[in-house]
């Protein structure tokens, strides 16, 4: 009977902290869509990784360019001018549809 209660006890754990990386990740891609459309503004072009960005905005927390899950951020440009900024999720990798969360801001 303590066994299983130890079981439920961590799955339930497990489930609300992968909620939680999900909702930080969500919430950093957000915050970096703002600096991403400020850098635009400034450079006349979309950063090219998370170090462009960081030095563009010194003060910006390091922090905020990684994941919910600790890894950075993905940043690809396209021959448009757009970016996307991509995370790989809980798993690491991307899967055969891409990656697990990303955003796409159009070239302006």
């Amino acid at each position: 009977m303590e066994v299983f209660f130890l079981v439920c006890v961590y799955a339930y754990l497990t489930a609300n902290d992968l909620e939680d990386q999900q909702a930080v990740t969500m919430r950093k891609l957000g915050g970096l869509t703002a600096r991403c459309y400020d850098f635009n503004a400034d450079v006349g072009r979309y950063p090219a990784s998370a170090q462009e960005l960081l030095s563009h905005f010194p003060h910006s927390p390091k922090r905020d360019v990684y994941d919910g899950w600790g890894r950075q951020f993905i940043f690809r440009t396209d021959v448009f001018g757009g970016l996307r900024i991509c995370s790989f999720g809980k798993s690491g990798d991307s899967n055969m549809f891409g990656y697990a969360i990303e955003m796409y801001l159009e070239p302006q």
